[in-house]
C-alpha cells in the first residue's frame, strides 16, 4: 500500500542490533542511570487503570 519494504528481515535486524551492542558493549559497562525497575509516568495509562 505504501511502496515501502524493509531493509533487514526481524533476523536481520535482531542479530545486526546484537552486534553493534556487542562491539559497543565498552561505552555503555560502567554508566550508571535509569534502569527497567525505574517506575515511569504512565499519563494516558494511568488515567486508564484507574477507569477500569
Amino acid at each position: 500500500m505504501l511502496g515501502w519494504t524493509p531493509r533487514y528481515s526481524n533476523r536481520e535486524a535482531l542479530l545486526r542490533n546484537y552486534r553493534w551492542y556487542v562491539a559497543n558493549l565498552d561505552r555503555f559497562a560502567h554508566q550508571s542511570g535509569v534502569t527497567h525497575r525505574v517506575p515511569w509516568s504512565q499519563g494516558v495509562l494511568g488515567l486508564a487503570k484507574r477507569l477500569f
